[in-house]
């Protein structure tokens, strides 16, 4: 396999990650919220709330991983944005 073509496969699977992870995150938060609801039974209260907080989360995912795109993959924020 040719370097493009490996870096593109990587690419694909760090993104495909991303979106994973950002939907986990959403879920998460839905169930839990739903699980609280049902417990104390106070619908849709808790969904909602569960549902910023997973919001919350796939927003941080998000970043942090588009920071790492700018910066770089050291993470510091010392390293010069990459050329594309």
């Amino acid at each position: 396999m040719n370097p493009s073509r490996k870096e593109l496969k990587n690419t694909v699977f760090q993104y495909a990650g991303l979106g994973l992870e950002m939907g986990i995150s959403v879920g998460v938060g839905l169930l839990f919220g739903r699980y609280l609801d049902n417990r104390f039974h106070t619908a849709p209260i808790f969904f909602i709330v569960g549902f910023v907080i997973g919001l919350c989360a796939a927003a941080k995912v998000l970043i942090v991983t588009a920071r790492k795109a700018i910066t770089g993959a050291g993470g510091n924020g010392s390293a010069q944005p990459k050329e594309y």
